[in-house]
């Protein structure tokens, strides 16, 4: 089994930042973990690996989603993970794990990541039926910053200022804009999310990946999603699962149209939800159409 292991420094950083976002002090945390604070101390700042048991008890003690990135940084996988992977070996080696397995956890961590900001938002982030991004955005005291017509597409952060800076190639006559642009203001939230302020969008470098699809969750969420397919007034049988039969169009069309996304959005996350062929799972971030 392929493990990536992180350095205990990381992991000292990613605990001693999970207990203050949960308003613990050392000894707070070491009480609930039923361990010397001392202990806890040595964790964050000594750069030692708590034992597997420890890391189920300190998740369990901080905020819900902890598990996810104390394991991550532990370089672990939870008990229960590794046996599952345990019984998918092939799952784990060369071409599939490039192509089928890495995504899909991908995906499914950005399903968690996008649940957990819009869970967070009072009285919710949806306007009319669609996903605000802006309203995300604002979440972490960041405004927004768009311009158009600029010949390229890019996503800067402004830290001194906090302003997120959007620029994007198109005009706005043109009905390709706007859902665009919603979509870099749900991957700067993205970004926000994961208190990363470093993007290379559109280039995918390393990361990038992630953040588009934890965009893609946070504008199409399966609540919306299944919404918007009643417009589609088009029978679900076995031609309008296939990304390449005629009705397929006119399913992504009535989903992106519905929610203000590029079509390449709505065929992906119509895709991970199962409703089409597993095929449109591999179109990319340049199958805008």
């Amino acid at each position: 089994m392929v493990v990536y292991v992180r350095s205990a420094e990381v992991f000292g950083q990613t605990l001693r930042r999970l207990r203050s976002d949960a308003g613990l002090t050392l000894r707070a945390l070491a009480s609930a973990v039923e361990t010397d604070h001392s202990h806890v101390w040595r964790l964050e700042n000594e750069g030692r690996l708590p034992s597997r048991e420890l890391l189920e008890r300190l998740g369990n003690a901080l905020k819900p989603g902890a598990h996810v990135e104390l394991f991550a940084a532990a370089g672990r996988m939870p008990n229960d993970a590794e046996r599952m992977f345990a019984r998918y070996p092939h799952a784990l080696a060369g071409e599939p794990l490039k192509r089928q397995t890495i995504p899909s956890l991908r995906r499914t961590e950005a399903a968690f990541h996008a649940g957990q900001l819009l869970g967070s938002i009072p009285g919710g982030a949806a306007n009319a039926g669609r996903v605000d991004p802006e309203v995300l955005c604002r979440r972490f005291r960041f405004r927004l910053s768009i311009t158009t017509g600029m010949g390229r597409q890019s996503v800067e952060f402004d830290e001194a200022n906090r302003v997120a800076i959007i620029c994007d190639r198109g005009s706005v006559d043109d009905a390709a804009t706007f859902p665009r642009i919603r979509f870099m203001m749900a991957h700067v939230a993205a970004h926000l999310a994961l208190r990363d302020h470093a993007c290379s969008f559109p280039a995918m470098q390393t990361g990038e990946d992630l953040y588009c699809d934890i965009a893609a969750h946070l504008l199409c969420p399966p609540s919306l999603l299944d919404k918007a397919l009643l417009t589609a007034s088009v029978e679900f049988d076995g031609e309008s699962r296939d990304p390449w039969a005629s009705r397929y169009g006119v399913i992504v069309s009535a989903v992106a149209d519905k929610l203000a996304i590029p079509g390449w959005v709505a065929i992906r996350r119509l895709a991970d939800e199962s409703i089409l062929d597993d095929n449109a799972l591999y179109y990319s971030l340049g199958d805008e159409q």
